[in-house]
This record gives C-alpha cells, sequence and structure tokens, in this order.
C-alpha cells in the first residue's frame, strides 16, 4: 500500500485505520528575536498575545527570510479577514518584511514538499518538508556562535454556541502541546533526494541549538554572500512504527532513517508520543497510543506553528 507516495507495511496499514483524521494544518515559522534570556519562554506552555510581545531586536544578528506563497491561495483560513495570517499580525509580526532590520517579528510558511492530500500540502502525518531562513552578523559578531531556541504551537478554529463563523486562537492545551514535540520532529541535516532514501541527522532536542558561523561559509549566492544559510529539516512520521523500525544503532553501528537520539527522545520522553497518564509497554500499545495522539492533535489544531527565537 502506498499512502502520499510512501510504501506502508501490512503492519502500518493495520495501525492507519484509525489515523485519517479531518486534519487540515496549515506549517507557518515564526522567527523572534530575544534578549540574551529564557525569560520569555517561562510562559505556561501557553502562546498567548502577551507572551509574543517581549520581543527585541538581537544584538549579534539580522535574520533574513524568503518568501515562498505555499498557502496563498486555495488553503481555507489562512488569508483574508480572520484568517491566521490577520491573527499573526494582530499579534506584531509582520507577513511581508523579508528581515528583521524591518520587522523583529517575521512570520514565514514552512514548507511542505510534497502535496498530501488532494494536490494540496497540508500539515498531516506523513508529511516532511523543511524551512530555511538566513542570518547576517552584524558588526563585532562575524563568526561567532549564535543560539536558537524553537517552540512548537498551534492555533485552532473555536466556534461559540449558535455562531456560523470561527475564531482563530491559540492552543493552549498542554497535553496536546505536547504531541506536537514528539509527532513532529526537527533535524540540523538530511541527506537523500526521496522519501524513501532520507537520511535524518542531529535531532533537534529540547527545543534549542547553536550555530557556530566560525564552523560554516557565507552563501556564494548573489546578493546573499554576506548571509549564512540555515536549514531545518522536518518529518511528522505516520506510524509509530515508521520510527521504530527506521531507527540507526550504535552497537552494532548501523545507520537508518532516523539517529540514535530520535529513539532516544522518544523513550525519554512518552507524554510527547503517547496520549494518557499511562505509557505503554508493548510496541503493539505504542503503536495504538502513538495514533491516539495524532488524533488528539487533528482534533484540537488546526494551524501548526513553529516559533524560532534567537537568544
Amino acid at each position: 500500500m502506498k499512502l502520499f507516495g510512501k510504501k506502508v507495511t501490512k503492519q502500518e496499514k493495520t495501525a492507519l485505520i484509525s489515523q485519517f483524521i479531518a486534519v487540515v494544518l496549515s506549517g507557518i515559522f515564526a522567527v523572534v528575536l530575544t534578549a540574551v534570556s529564557f525569560a520569555w519562554f517561562s510562559f505556561n506552555s501557553s502562546l498567548s498575545h502577551s507572551g509574543m510581545q517581549v520581543g527585541v531586536i538581537s544584538e549579534a544578528v539580522d535574520i533574513v527570510i524568503e518568501r515562498p506563497t505555499e498557502y496563498e491561495s486555495g488553503y481555507s483560513g489562512i488569508v483574508g479577514e480572520g484568517g491566521l495570517k490577520s491573527v499573526l499580525m494582530a499579534e506584531g509580526y509582520s507577513t511581508t518584511a523579508v528581515d528583521s532590520v524591518s520587522s523583529y517579528l517575521l512570520a514565514n510558511e514552512l514548507v511542505v514538499e510534497e502535496a498530501t492530500y488532494e494536490d494540496k500540502r497540508f500539515m498531516v502525518p506523513g508529511a516532511y518538508g523543511s524551512l530555511t531562513f538566513y542570518i547576517r552578523p552584524k558588526a563585532g559578531y562575524a563568526n561567532s556562535r549564535v543560539a536558537l531556541r524553537m517552540d512548537l504551537g498551534g492555533y485552532a478554529d473555536v466556534y461559540e454556541d449558535g455562531e456560523e463563523t470561527s475564531t482563530i486562537l491559540p492552543v493552549t492545551r498542554e497535553s496536546v502541546l505536547n504531541m506536537l514535540h514528539g509527532h513532529v520532529l526537527f533535524f540540523r541535516g538530511r541527506t537523500g533526494e526521496t522519501y524513501d532514501s532520507f537520511v535524518y541527522s542531529d535531532q533537534i532536542v529540547n527545543g534549542h541549538f547553536v550555530y557556530d558561523m566560525s564552523q560554516h561559509s557565507t552563501c556564494t549566492e548573489p546578493g546573499k554572500t554576506d548571509l549564512y544559510k540555515i536549514t531545518i529539516y522536518w518529518e511528522w512520521p505516520i506510524t509509530y512504527y515508521a520510527i521504530h523500525d527506521d531507527l540507526s544503532t550504535e552497537s552494532p553501528a548501523v545507520t537508518k532513517k532516523y539517529p540514535v537520539e530520535t529513539g532516544v527522545y522518544l523513550e525519554e520522553n512518552p507524554s510527547y508520543f503517547y496520549p494518557g497518564s499511562v505509557s505503554p509497554s508493548t510496541d503493539e500499545e505504542k503503536s495504538d497510543f502513538y495514533n491516539d495522539g495524532d488524533q488528539l492533535i487533528g482534533d484540537n489544531v488546526d494551524y501548526f506553528v513553529v516559533r524560532f527565537s534567537v537568544l
């Protein structure tokens, strides 16, 4: 069986029966420049309006982005009055600026690399893609190390009693936000030209990583020779077995799709993968619980957001 162009085993097919959920998520990533402090992240798993207004200009780097047009048309809830982009704009984000000199809060599309439903690129189990942005060191900060923080969140269409139109509000339920941190995985590296040949490396865990400009070169593209290009790869594994059966090992040393740290991350953070107060013990239970986690996301999240901060 194939789903979204991917081969699915009989075991996975059985696990997927309950997983065809009406989840239509638009990927957005937002770049926030904050002070050298973790205080901004002290909010209690809430992506609130007030929490988003604490950004200040970074002394070390500027952020530069290119704007794709993945969701400019044909995607309900993104553009127009009351759409996600207007909600982000009301929170202070710019959906038009291309660098942090113009706006220190930048919102941009998260690129889904393959059509997942009705020839559109929705954020669903099995989707994968990337996000790219650039950093420009300011005077005195060439070849320095830059700390970046990543937080995941979501928005939902909320209908009041008797109302036919919805209001887009941030998701604050902790168990739902936990599922996003486990079901959508992020990596610094990826090789391979097709989904079946992908090999990921350097997983981003605990939401932060360091970019050392002294270990990288600036772009060679015209007009970008003063910029460092950062590309993050992501995937929403389609089933638990898709992760379990494709984990790399250290002893014996076998390289597969997901690095060793993915397995460690899964074992150390069961609340990110399996909903409920009781952790599953067998692979069959883990598969069922993982599907329940997808369902929990699908029932509560309509728009997926990744927020990057330069610390």
